[in-house]
């Protein structure tokens, strides 16, 4: 059944976006039982690791909150670098920004359809 869930973690440019989709398709074939948080935009440009991607539904729908005092600081974009590293992509640190997405899982994610250039425009980040 499908709910509202929210997805959350650092999103970042990678170094060498896949070159077609059928290879971005493989490489998150090949992952999807690994157990990582790391996936990878449809674009194939953007790669991001969501901390709830492999928590219990119920977690995962645990949506509403207070935060007091900002993100929790164990969590920094440096998880991205090194879960896409372990994997054999290199993302652009300097490209790097946090992302919080509320998002029906009876479709695709918002973060999985962002692109490189919307990406871009709206963190005021420059092609490079």
């Amino acid at each position: 059944m499908s709910s509202t869930v929210r997805s959350y973690g650092f999103i970042g440019v990678l170094a060498a976006p896949f070159a077609t989709p059928e290879a971005r398709e493989a490489f998150c074939e090949a992952i999807w039982d690994k157990e990582t948080p790391l996936d990878v935009t449809y674009d194939g440009a953007l790669a991001y690791i969501d901390y709830n991607k492999q928590a219990p539904l119920r977690e995962r729908e645990d949506i509403y909150f207070l935060d007091l005092g900002g993100a929790d600081p164990a969590k920094t974009p440096q998880d991205l670098v090194a879960e896409a590293a372990k994997h054999g992509l290199a993302v652009d640190p300097a490209s790097i920004r946090p992302f919080n997405c509320i998002w029906y899982n009876g479709s695709d994610s918002p973060v999985d359809m962002l692109t490189k250039a919307a990406f871009l425009a709206r963190t005021g980040q420059a092609e490079g």
